[in-house]
């Protein structure tokens, strides 16, 4: 309470396993309407946004969300959930819910803007984010990019220097978020071991999809003779991949 002035907004009563696009980009409007009507002096001691999600597709809605909020964005965003609520004796919600105050503290003093996920001791980019558990209070993890704050570590919130490669606060540059509609366009396909080329082909055919995202193997590497079929079939159909 000293340190910290928090407004509570309770966007959607609904499992994280049912959020929608659609809401994201309703929270991405939200925080857009917040931000551009906020007093001048509130504005300069904002923070920035705390978002408290399920765990389950808090990975892929933050991402959404860095998206459509664009790479100018003026506010920090930090996301972070529990995998055991603050009702149970021994739980991960409150050291997770203060490690994510702080680090919009910390975020803040370094002058960034910045879109960060906060879980299990560890402050992460939210682009690239996976959950790699269902049960440890480590379950998230970006396998290209390193940590940005190790609580572990016991930082000084005061003085504290973040990594030189997070997102200064744009200065003049526009802000210019884009919300966009509708079902999931992005088809992922994963490096498999011998993928039958039929399944490859009707996962790309008959789903509907706009794109094709490949996940690759950790030494990132892909069947070349998969490889090939996709790009076949993109070809065919003017599909990117990515």
């Amino acid at each position: 309470n000293e340190e910290f002035e928090v407004q509570g907004l309770y966007a959607f009563a609904t499992d994280s396993s049912q959020l929608e696009i659609d809401d994201v980009g309703d929270l991405a409007i939200a925080m857009c309407y917040i931000w551009e009507n906020m007093k001048p002096n509130i504005k300069k001691r904002f923070g920035g946004f705390l978002v408290v999600h399920g765990t389950d597709t808090m990975p892929k809605s933050g991402n959404h969300l860095e998206m459509m909020l664009g790479s100018n964005m003026p506010f920090n965003v930090v996301h972070t959930g529990a995998q055991k609520t603050i009702n149970e004796k021994i739980n991960d919600a409150q050291d997770n819910v203060k490690n994510s105050l702080y680090m919009i503290k910390m975020l803040n003093g370094n002058n960034c803007a910045e879109s960060i996920t906060v879980m299990g001791g560890r402050a992460l980019l939210t682009a690239g984010i996976t959950k790699v558990s269902d049960h440890h209070s480590m379950a998230m993890a970006t396998h290209m990019h390193r940590d940005v704050v190790d609580f572990g570590a016991l930082p000084d919130t005061d003085t504290n220097k973040l990594p030189n490669w997070l997102r200064e606060k744009p200065g003049t540059r526009r802000f210019n978020p884009v919300v966009y509609r509708g079902p999931n366009r992005i088809g992922q396909l994963e490096a498999e071991m011998q993928e039958d080329p039929r399944a490859i082909v009707a996962a790309m055919r008959f789903a509907a999809r706009k794109a094709i995202l490949l996940v690759t193997y950790g030494a990132n590497t892909y069947d070349y003779r998969a490889v090939a079929i996709i790009a076949e079939e993109a070809k065919k159909q003017s599909m990117p991949v990515f």
